[in-house]
């Protein structure tokens, strides 16, 4: 395969005076907010899906990583590899913003927000650090299962600040809260949502028209969920392998490390804001 570089650094260069319009995803407001993780659906036996999305490629929506979800090869990280090899400050810098980057899907509850039915499952993506965050409850067995319906907690994410000075702390709510059961029917299937493109159509996007990069990498991982719950997949791909990338990004910036806060529980991360 020969990727034609001069191509890929004209199509970003338009693709930064270019503008589009976002769509609404669910994401924590600035403030306090109050979720419910909702426990596996079916056979799966996670609360969460891991995968890997490719941005500023596609106009309004991700591209599913083929190489990180289900060991298959890539065009898109070829050419990352590519960019990398020149040794330009241009081409890296293109590289480090089509690499993929790693998202965790939950279906949950949004408790604290007027603007939804607190008994309607929603689908929320977060980046690592929140993900990490959460997962440290989960290991400690004071905590256990926090997205059991029965014995369950409430989740509190706090958000401040903005662009890449985000920050989000994760806490739980001391008192579990059993839920109606019932909801769990409407959950979504996360699985069902992932929809890995063939490599030549991977190609085709990838030397395509130029897109536009106002939406955040969460809204375009959104719109991808929501056209590909349209059309059942041909294949489920394989667990995706946990990877620490060497780009820090939870929704659009992560901070690498992490500081414990007092107490043992987790600290706040340095986001940036979706």
């Amino acid at each position: 395969m020969t990727v034609d570089l001069a191509k890929m650094r004209q199509r970003y260069e338009q693709l930064q005076k270019k503008q589009s319009e976002g769509g609404p995803t669910w994401k924590p407001k600035d403030g306090t907010n109050v979720i419910r993780l909702l426990p596996p659906k079916g056979v799966e036996d996670s609360f969460f899906l891991e995968t890997y999305y490719h941005y500023n490629i596609e106009e309004k929506t991700a591209l599913c990583c083929p190489k990180k979800m289900a060991n298959k090869p890539c065009p898109i990280c070829e050419a990352v590899d590519m960019l990398f090899k020149t040794k330009r400050t241009e081409d890296k810098e293109l590289a480090m913003k089509w690499r993929s980057k790693q998202r965790f899907f939950y279906n949950i509850l949004v408790i604290s927000d007027p603007e939804h039915d607190k008994d309607k499952p929603q689908v929320y993506i977060s980046g690592p650090q929140v993900y990490e965050q959460i997962l440290a409850y989960f290991a400690d067995p004071d905590w256990g299962d926090l997205s059991d319906p029965e014995k369950g907690h409430d989740i509190v994410i706090e958000r401040h600040g903005e662009g890449i000075e985000t920050k989000y702390m994760v806490k739980v709510k001391p008192k579990p809260r059993p839920i109606d059961k019932a909801i769990l029917e409407k959950m979504s299937d996360l699985n069902g949502g992932v929809k890995i493109l063939s490599y030549d159509e991977l190609k085709a996007k990838l030397q395509g028209d130029p897109i536009t990069e106002k939406q955040t990498d969460n809204d375009k991982v959104e719109v991808a969920f929501k056209e590909s719950k349209q059309v059942k997949p041909q294949e489920k791909p394989a667990p995706a392998k946990s990877s620490k990338l060497p780009v820090a990004d939870e929704e659009n910036q992560d901070s690498t490390q992490e500081a414990e806060a007092p107490g043992g529980e987790p600290s706040a991360s340095s986001d940036a804001s979706v």
